[in-house]
This record gives C-alpha cells, sequence and structure tokens, in this order.
C-alpha cells in the first residue's frame, strides 16, 4: 500500500504488518455496531490497501494508534478495519524477537510470546468476560 487505499483488495498485501484492508461499507457498519470479522478481512474482500499501519499515532485514530486481541501479537495475518480507521482487527505489534511488551492495568509489563494462545490472549484482554487466566 501506498497510503492512499488505492491498490485493490484483491492483491496479496507486499508488507502484512505494514499494511491494513479497508473495507468498503458492505463488510463493516459502525453506524449499527458491526465490526470487521475474520471472514471478512481476506484478500479479495471489497475494499482496498493503504501502507498506514502506524502512520498517523498523533492523530489518535484506531488503526494508528491502538490494538486490539482479535490477533496474536506480531500476527503473520493483516490488519483489516474500516474506512474511518475506528474498528477493526488491529495486532499488537514490535520489533522485538518472539513477542511484544505489554503494559497491564494494573501499571505492570509483561512480554508476551507471539505464540501465546488465542484465547488466553483474548481473555487477557476482556474486561468483564470472567475467565479466570493462570500462567501465560
Amino acid at each position: 500500500g501506498n497510503g492512499s487505499g488505492s491498490i485493490p483488495a484483491s492483491t496479496p498485501p507486499v508488507a502484512p504488518d505494514l499494511q491494513v484492508l479497508n473495507l468498503t461499507a458492505a463488510q463493516n457498519d459502525t453506524i449499527t455496531g458491526t465490526d470487521p470479522s475474520p471472514a471478512n478481512c481476506v484478500v479479495g474482500a471489497a475494499g482496498s490497501w493503504a501502507g498506514i499501519r502506524g502512520a498517523k499515532w498523533m492523530n489518535g485514530h484506531f488503526g494508528d494508534t491502538l490494538y486490539n486481541h482479535g490477533l496474536n501479537p506480531n500476527s503473520k495475518t493483516f490488519d483489516c478495519g474500516n474506512n474511518s480507521h475506528n474498528a477493526g482487527l488491529t495486532a499488537a505489534r514490535s520489533r522485538h524477537t518472539g513477542g511484544v511488551h505489554v503494559l497491564r492495568c494494573d501499571g505492570g509489563t509483561r512480554f508476551v510470546s507471539d505464540n501465546i494462545d488465542l484465547p488466553i490472549w483474548q481473555a487477557l484482554g476482556s474486561k468483564s468476560g470472567g475467565e479466570i487466566i493462570g500462567d501465560f
């Protein structure tokens, strides 16, 4: 992607860690609260690639500053979201080999492996799921 979103989604991403698949309104609808799902976030979906991952962090857009627990850390899968950059599947990414550093709400920090089981990673990101998480 070149930042303009002009490369069609039918073309596989050149650099999945830097590119975001911007879906058209048909795949996501923030008005009704429907976020993009993994089923929507595939090469060939209606949308376009943009090479903007993390490019505008000072603007505070979801796709530029935040991540969620829908994908494993440093996922080989590209990020995917709506054209407003306020909803999507956005992996925690790092240039550290093997994982990412995370800051927890209790102020503690932890290095989390790229290979963490996705259900455990998702439970760590849940604010009120009632999950009991052991060592990870």
